[in-house]
């Protein structure tokens, strides 16, 4: 009795404390980028939990699942995780058409800061061949002809960017376009409505210092007027 006093002493009250669920979930039919701690990862991405992992669990792209989870409360932690999950059954795994399109960022860099040694571990893509590349080692990525040059800039300056994309197969997806990209009519637009707002107020200045110095001289001569009627 006296070791299972010790044991029960010495035993962390997070065990005692933890709350275990049993959910039902459903998974999104792609992953997103996230801006973890120290760098960033691909997760999953599901609407009514909050869950990024799922110990034993398969993803693949282009499903839309519902399961049956364990949710355990681990958390908060330092890196904000509160619960971890553990796949019981997967209910049903429904494929999305091709026409699909969804959003997703694109990170060249995993980590914040650039490591000081040439380390290929800090890039998240890795070139398959002259179209394809892998992304954070979890899903490949088309690039069509017409969108290469782009991406490739982008890579090239380690710049992130988002982009809408397409379901190819469970382990590829294509890129459509890009999401929010300039474009030489916008910046004629732009630069036509600068000139003009230019030309606004260069003409709202002119006149409020005509009207004021009319103003002043218009004053200066009611002065005069009342000083000789007195």
């Amino acid at each position: 009795m006296k070791k299972i006093g010790i044991i029960l002493l010495f035993t962390p009250l997070f065990l005692f404390s933890q709350k275990v669920l049993y959910k039902t979930i459903t998974i999104k039919p792609f992953m997103y980028t996230q801006n973890y701690e120290h760098f960033k990862r691909l997760v999953l991405d599901s609407p009514d939990s909050e869950v990024e992992y799922i110990d034993g669990f398969d993803f693949e792209w282009g499903y839309y699942y519902t399961l049956r989870v364990k949710e355990i409360e681990v958390g908060p932690l330092s890196d904000g995780t509160r619960y971890d999950y553990t796949l019981l059954k997967v209910i049903s795994k429904e494929e999305v058409p091709d026409s699909v399109t969804f959003m997703m960022s694109i990170d060249p860099l995993r980590y914040y800061s650039k490591l000081e040694e040439n380390d290929l571990d800090n890039y998240t893509l890795s070139q398959l061949n002259d179209s394809t590349y892998l992304y954070m080692d979890k899903v490949e990525i088309e690039i069509p002809k017409k969108l290469q040059e782009y991406f490739i800039k982008k890579i090239n300056n380690e710049i992130d960017f988002r982009g809408n994309f397409q379901f190819v197969n469970a382990k590829r997806i294509r890129l459509v376009n890009f999401k929010n990209k300039p474009t030489q009519l916008s910046g004629f637009i732009y630069v036509e409505f600068y000139l003009k707002n230019i030309e606004f107020l260069q003409e709202g200045f002119e006149y409020f210092v005509r009207y004021t110095f009319i103003g002043s001289v218009l004053n200066k001569k009611r002065k005069r007027n009342l000083l000789k009627s007195i």
